[in-house]
């Protein structure tokens, strides 16, 4: 609805930024179908759905940028989050396909993988374990430049006209 009012209007739609998600955590026996299903349909089935809504006008324009926040977890896993990382292995997959799909319209498809994110996300995990400061800590060691990404890095990742040539990349923060 949004991106037809916007091309009716004479607009364009030039970024797509598909950065809604969250963390699913449980074993694989903890794992219900229910979670799993909504950890599917909020970390992956909801970027499909704005992406066959916005590549339309994409295609008609000749050019666009669709960035899809993953995660580290699509290529290393994570031990306790199966829901939310088969989530995010299916967006980093989609992703590729779809840059394939779009190319020759001049629209570029990108992932951005982060590690941890300084983010509400973030908080609220470390909050349920059981001596958050020391895990706080030990997640911050891990990190290549002793810091947690802040938002603004992963904004930063893909999405300007400067990487004109990026499609169908990820840009990872490995641990």
């Amino acid at each position: 609805m949004v991106a037809a009012a916007l091309m009716e209007a004479g607009g364009a739609i030039d970024v797509l930024v598909n950065s809604a998600g969250a963390t699913v955590r449980g074993t694989i026996e903890e794992t219900t179908s229910e979670l799993f299903a909504g950890a599917l349909d909020l970390n992956l089935a909801s970027v499909v759905r704005l992406c066959r809504l916005t590549a339309p006008a994409m295609r008609r324009q000749g050019r666009g940028s669709i960035i899809d926040i993953a995660s580290i977890t699509s290529t290393e896993g994570m031990s306790g989050a199966v829901a939310y990382t088969a989530s995010k292995g299916g967006l980093t997959a989609m992703t590729r396909a779809l840059a394939i799909e779009l190319a020759p319209s001049e629209v570029r498809v990108n992932a951005v993988s982060p590690s941890v994110v300084d983010s509400p996300m973030t908080h609220n995990y470390v909050r349920t374990r059981p001596d958050a400061a020391t895990h706080y800590q030990e997640l911050l060691l891990r990190q290549p430049m002793g810091r947690m990404a802040c938002p603004r890095d992963v904004a930063l990742g893909r999405y300007t006209d400067r990487r004109r040539f990026s499609c169908g990349g990820e840009w990872r923060n490995s641990r």
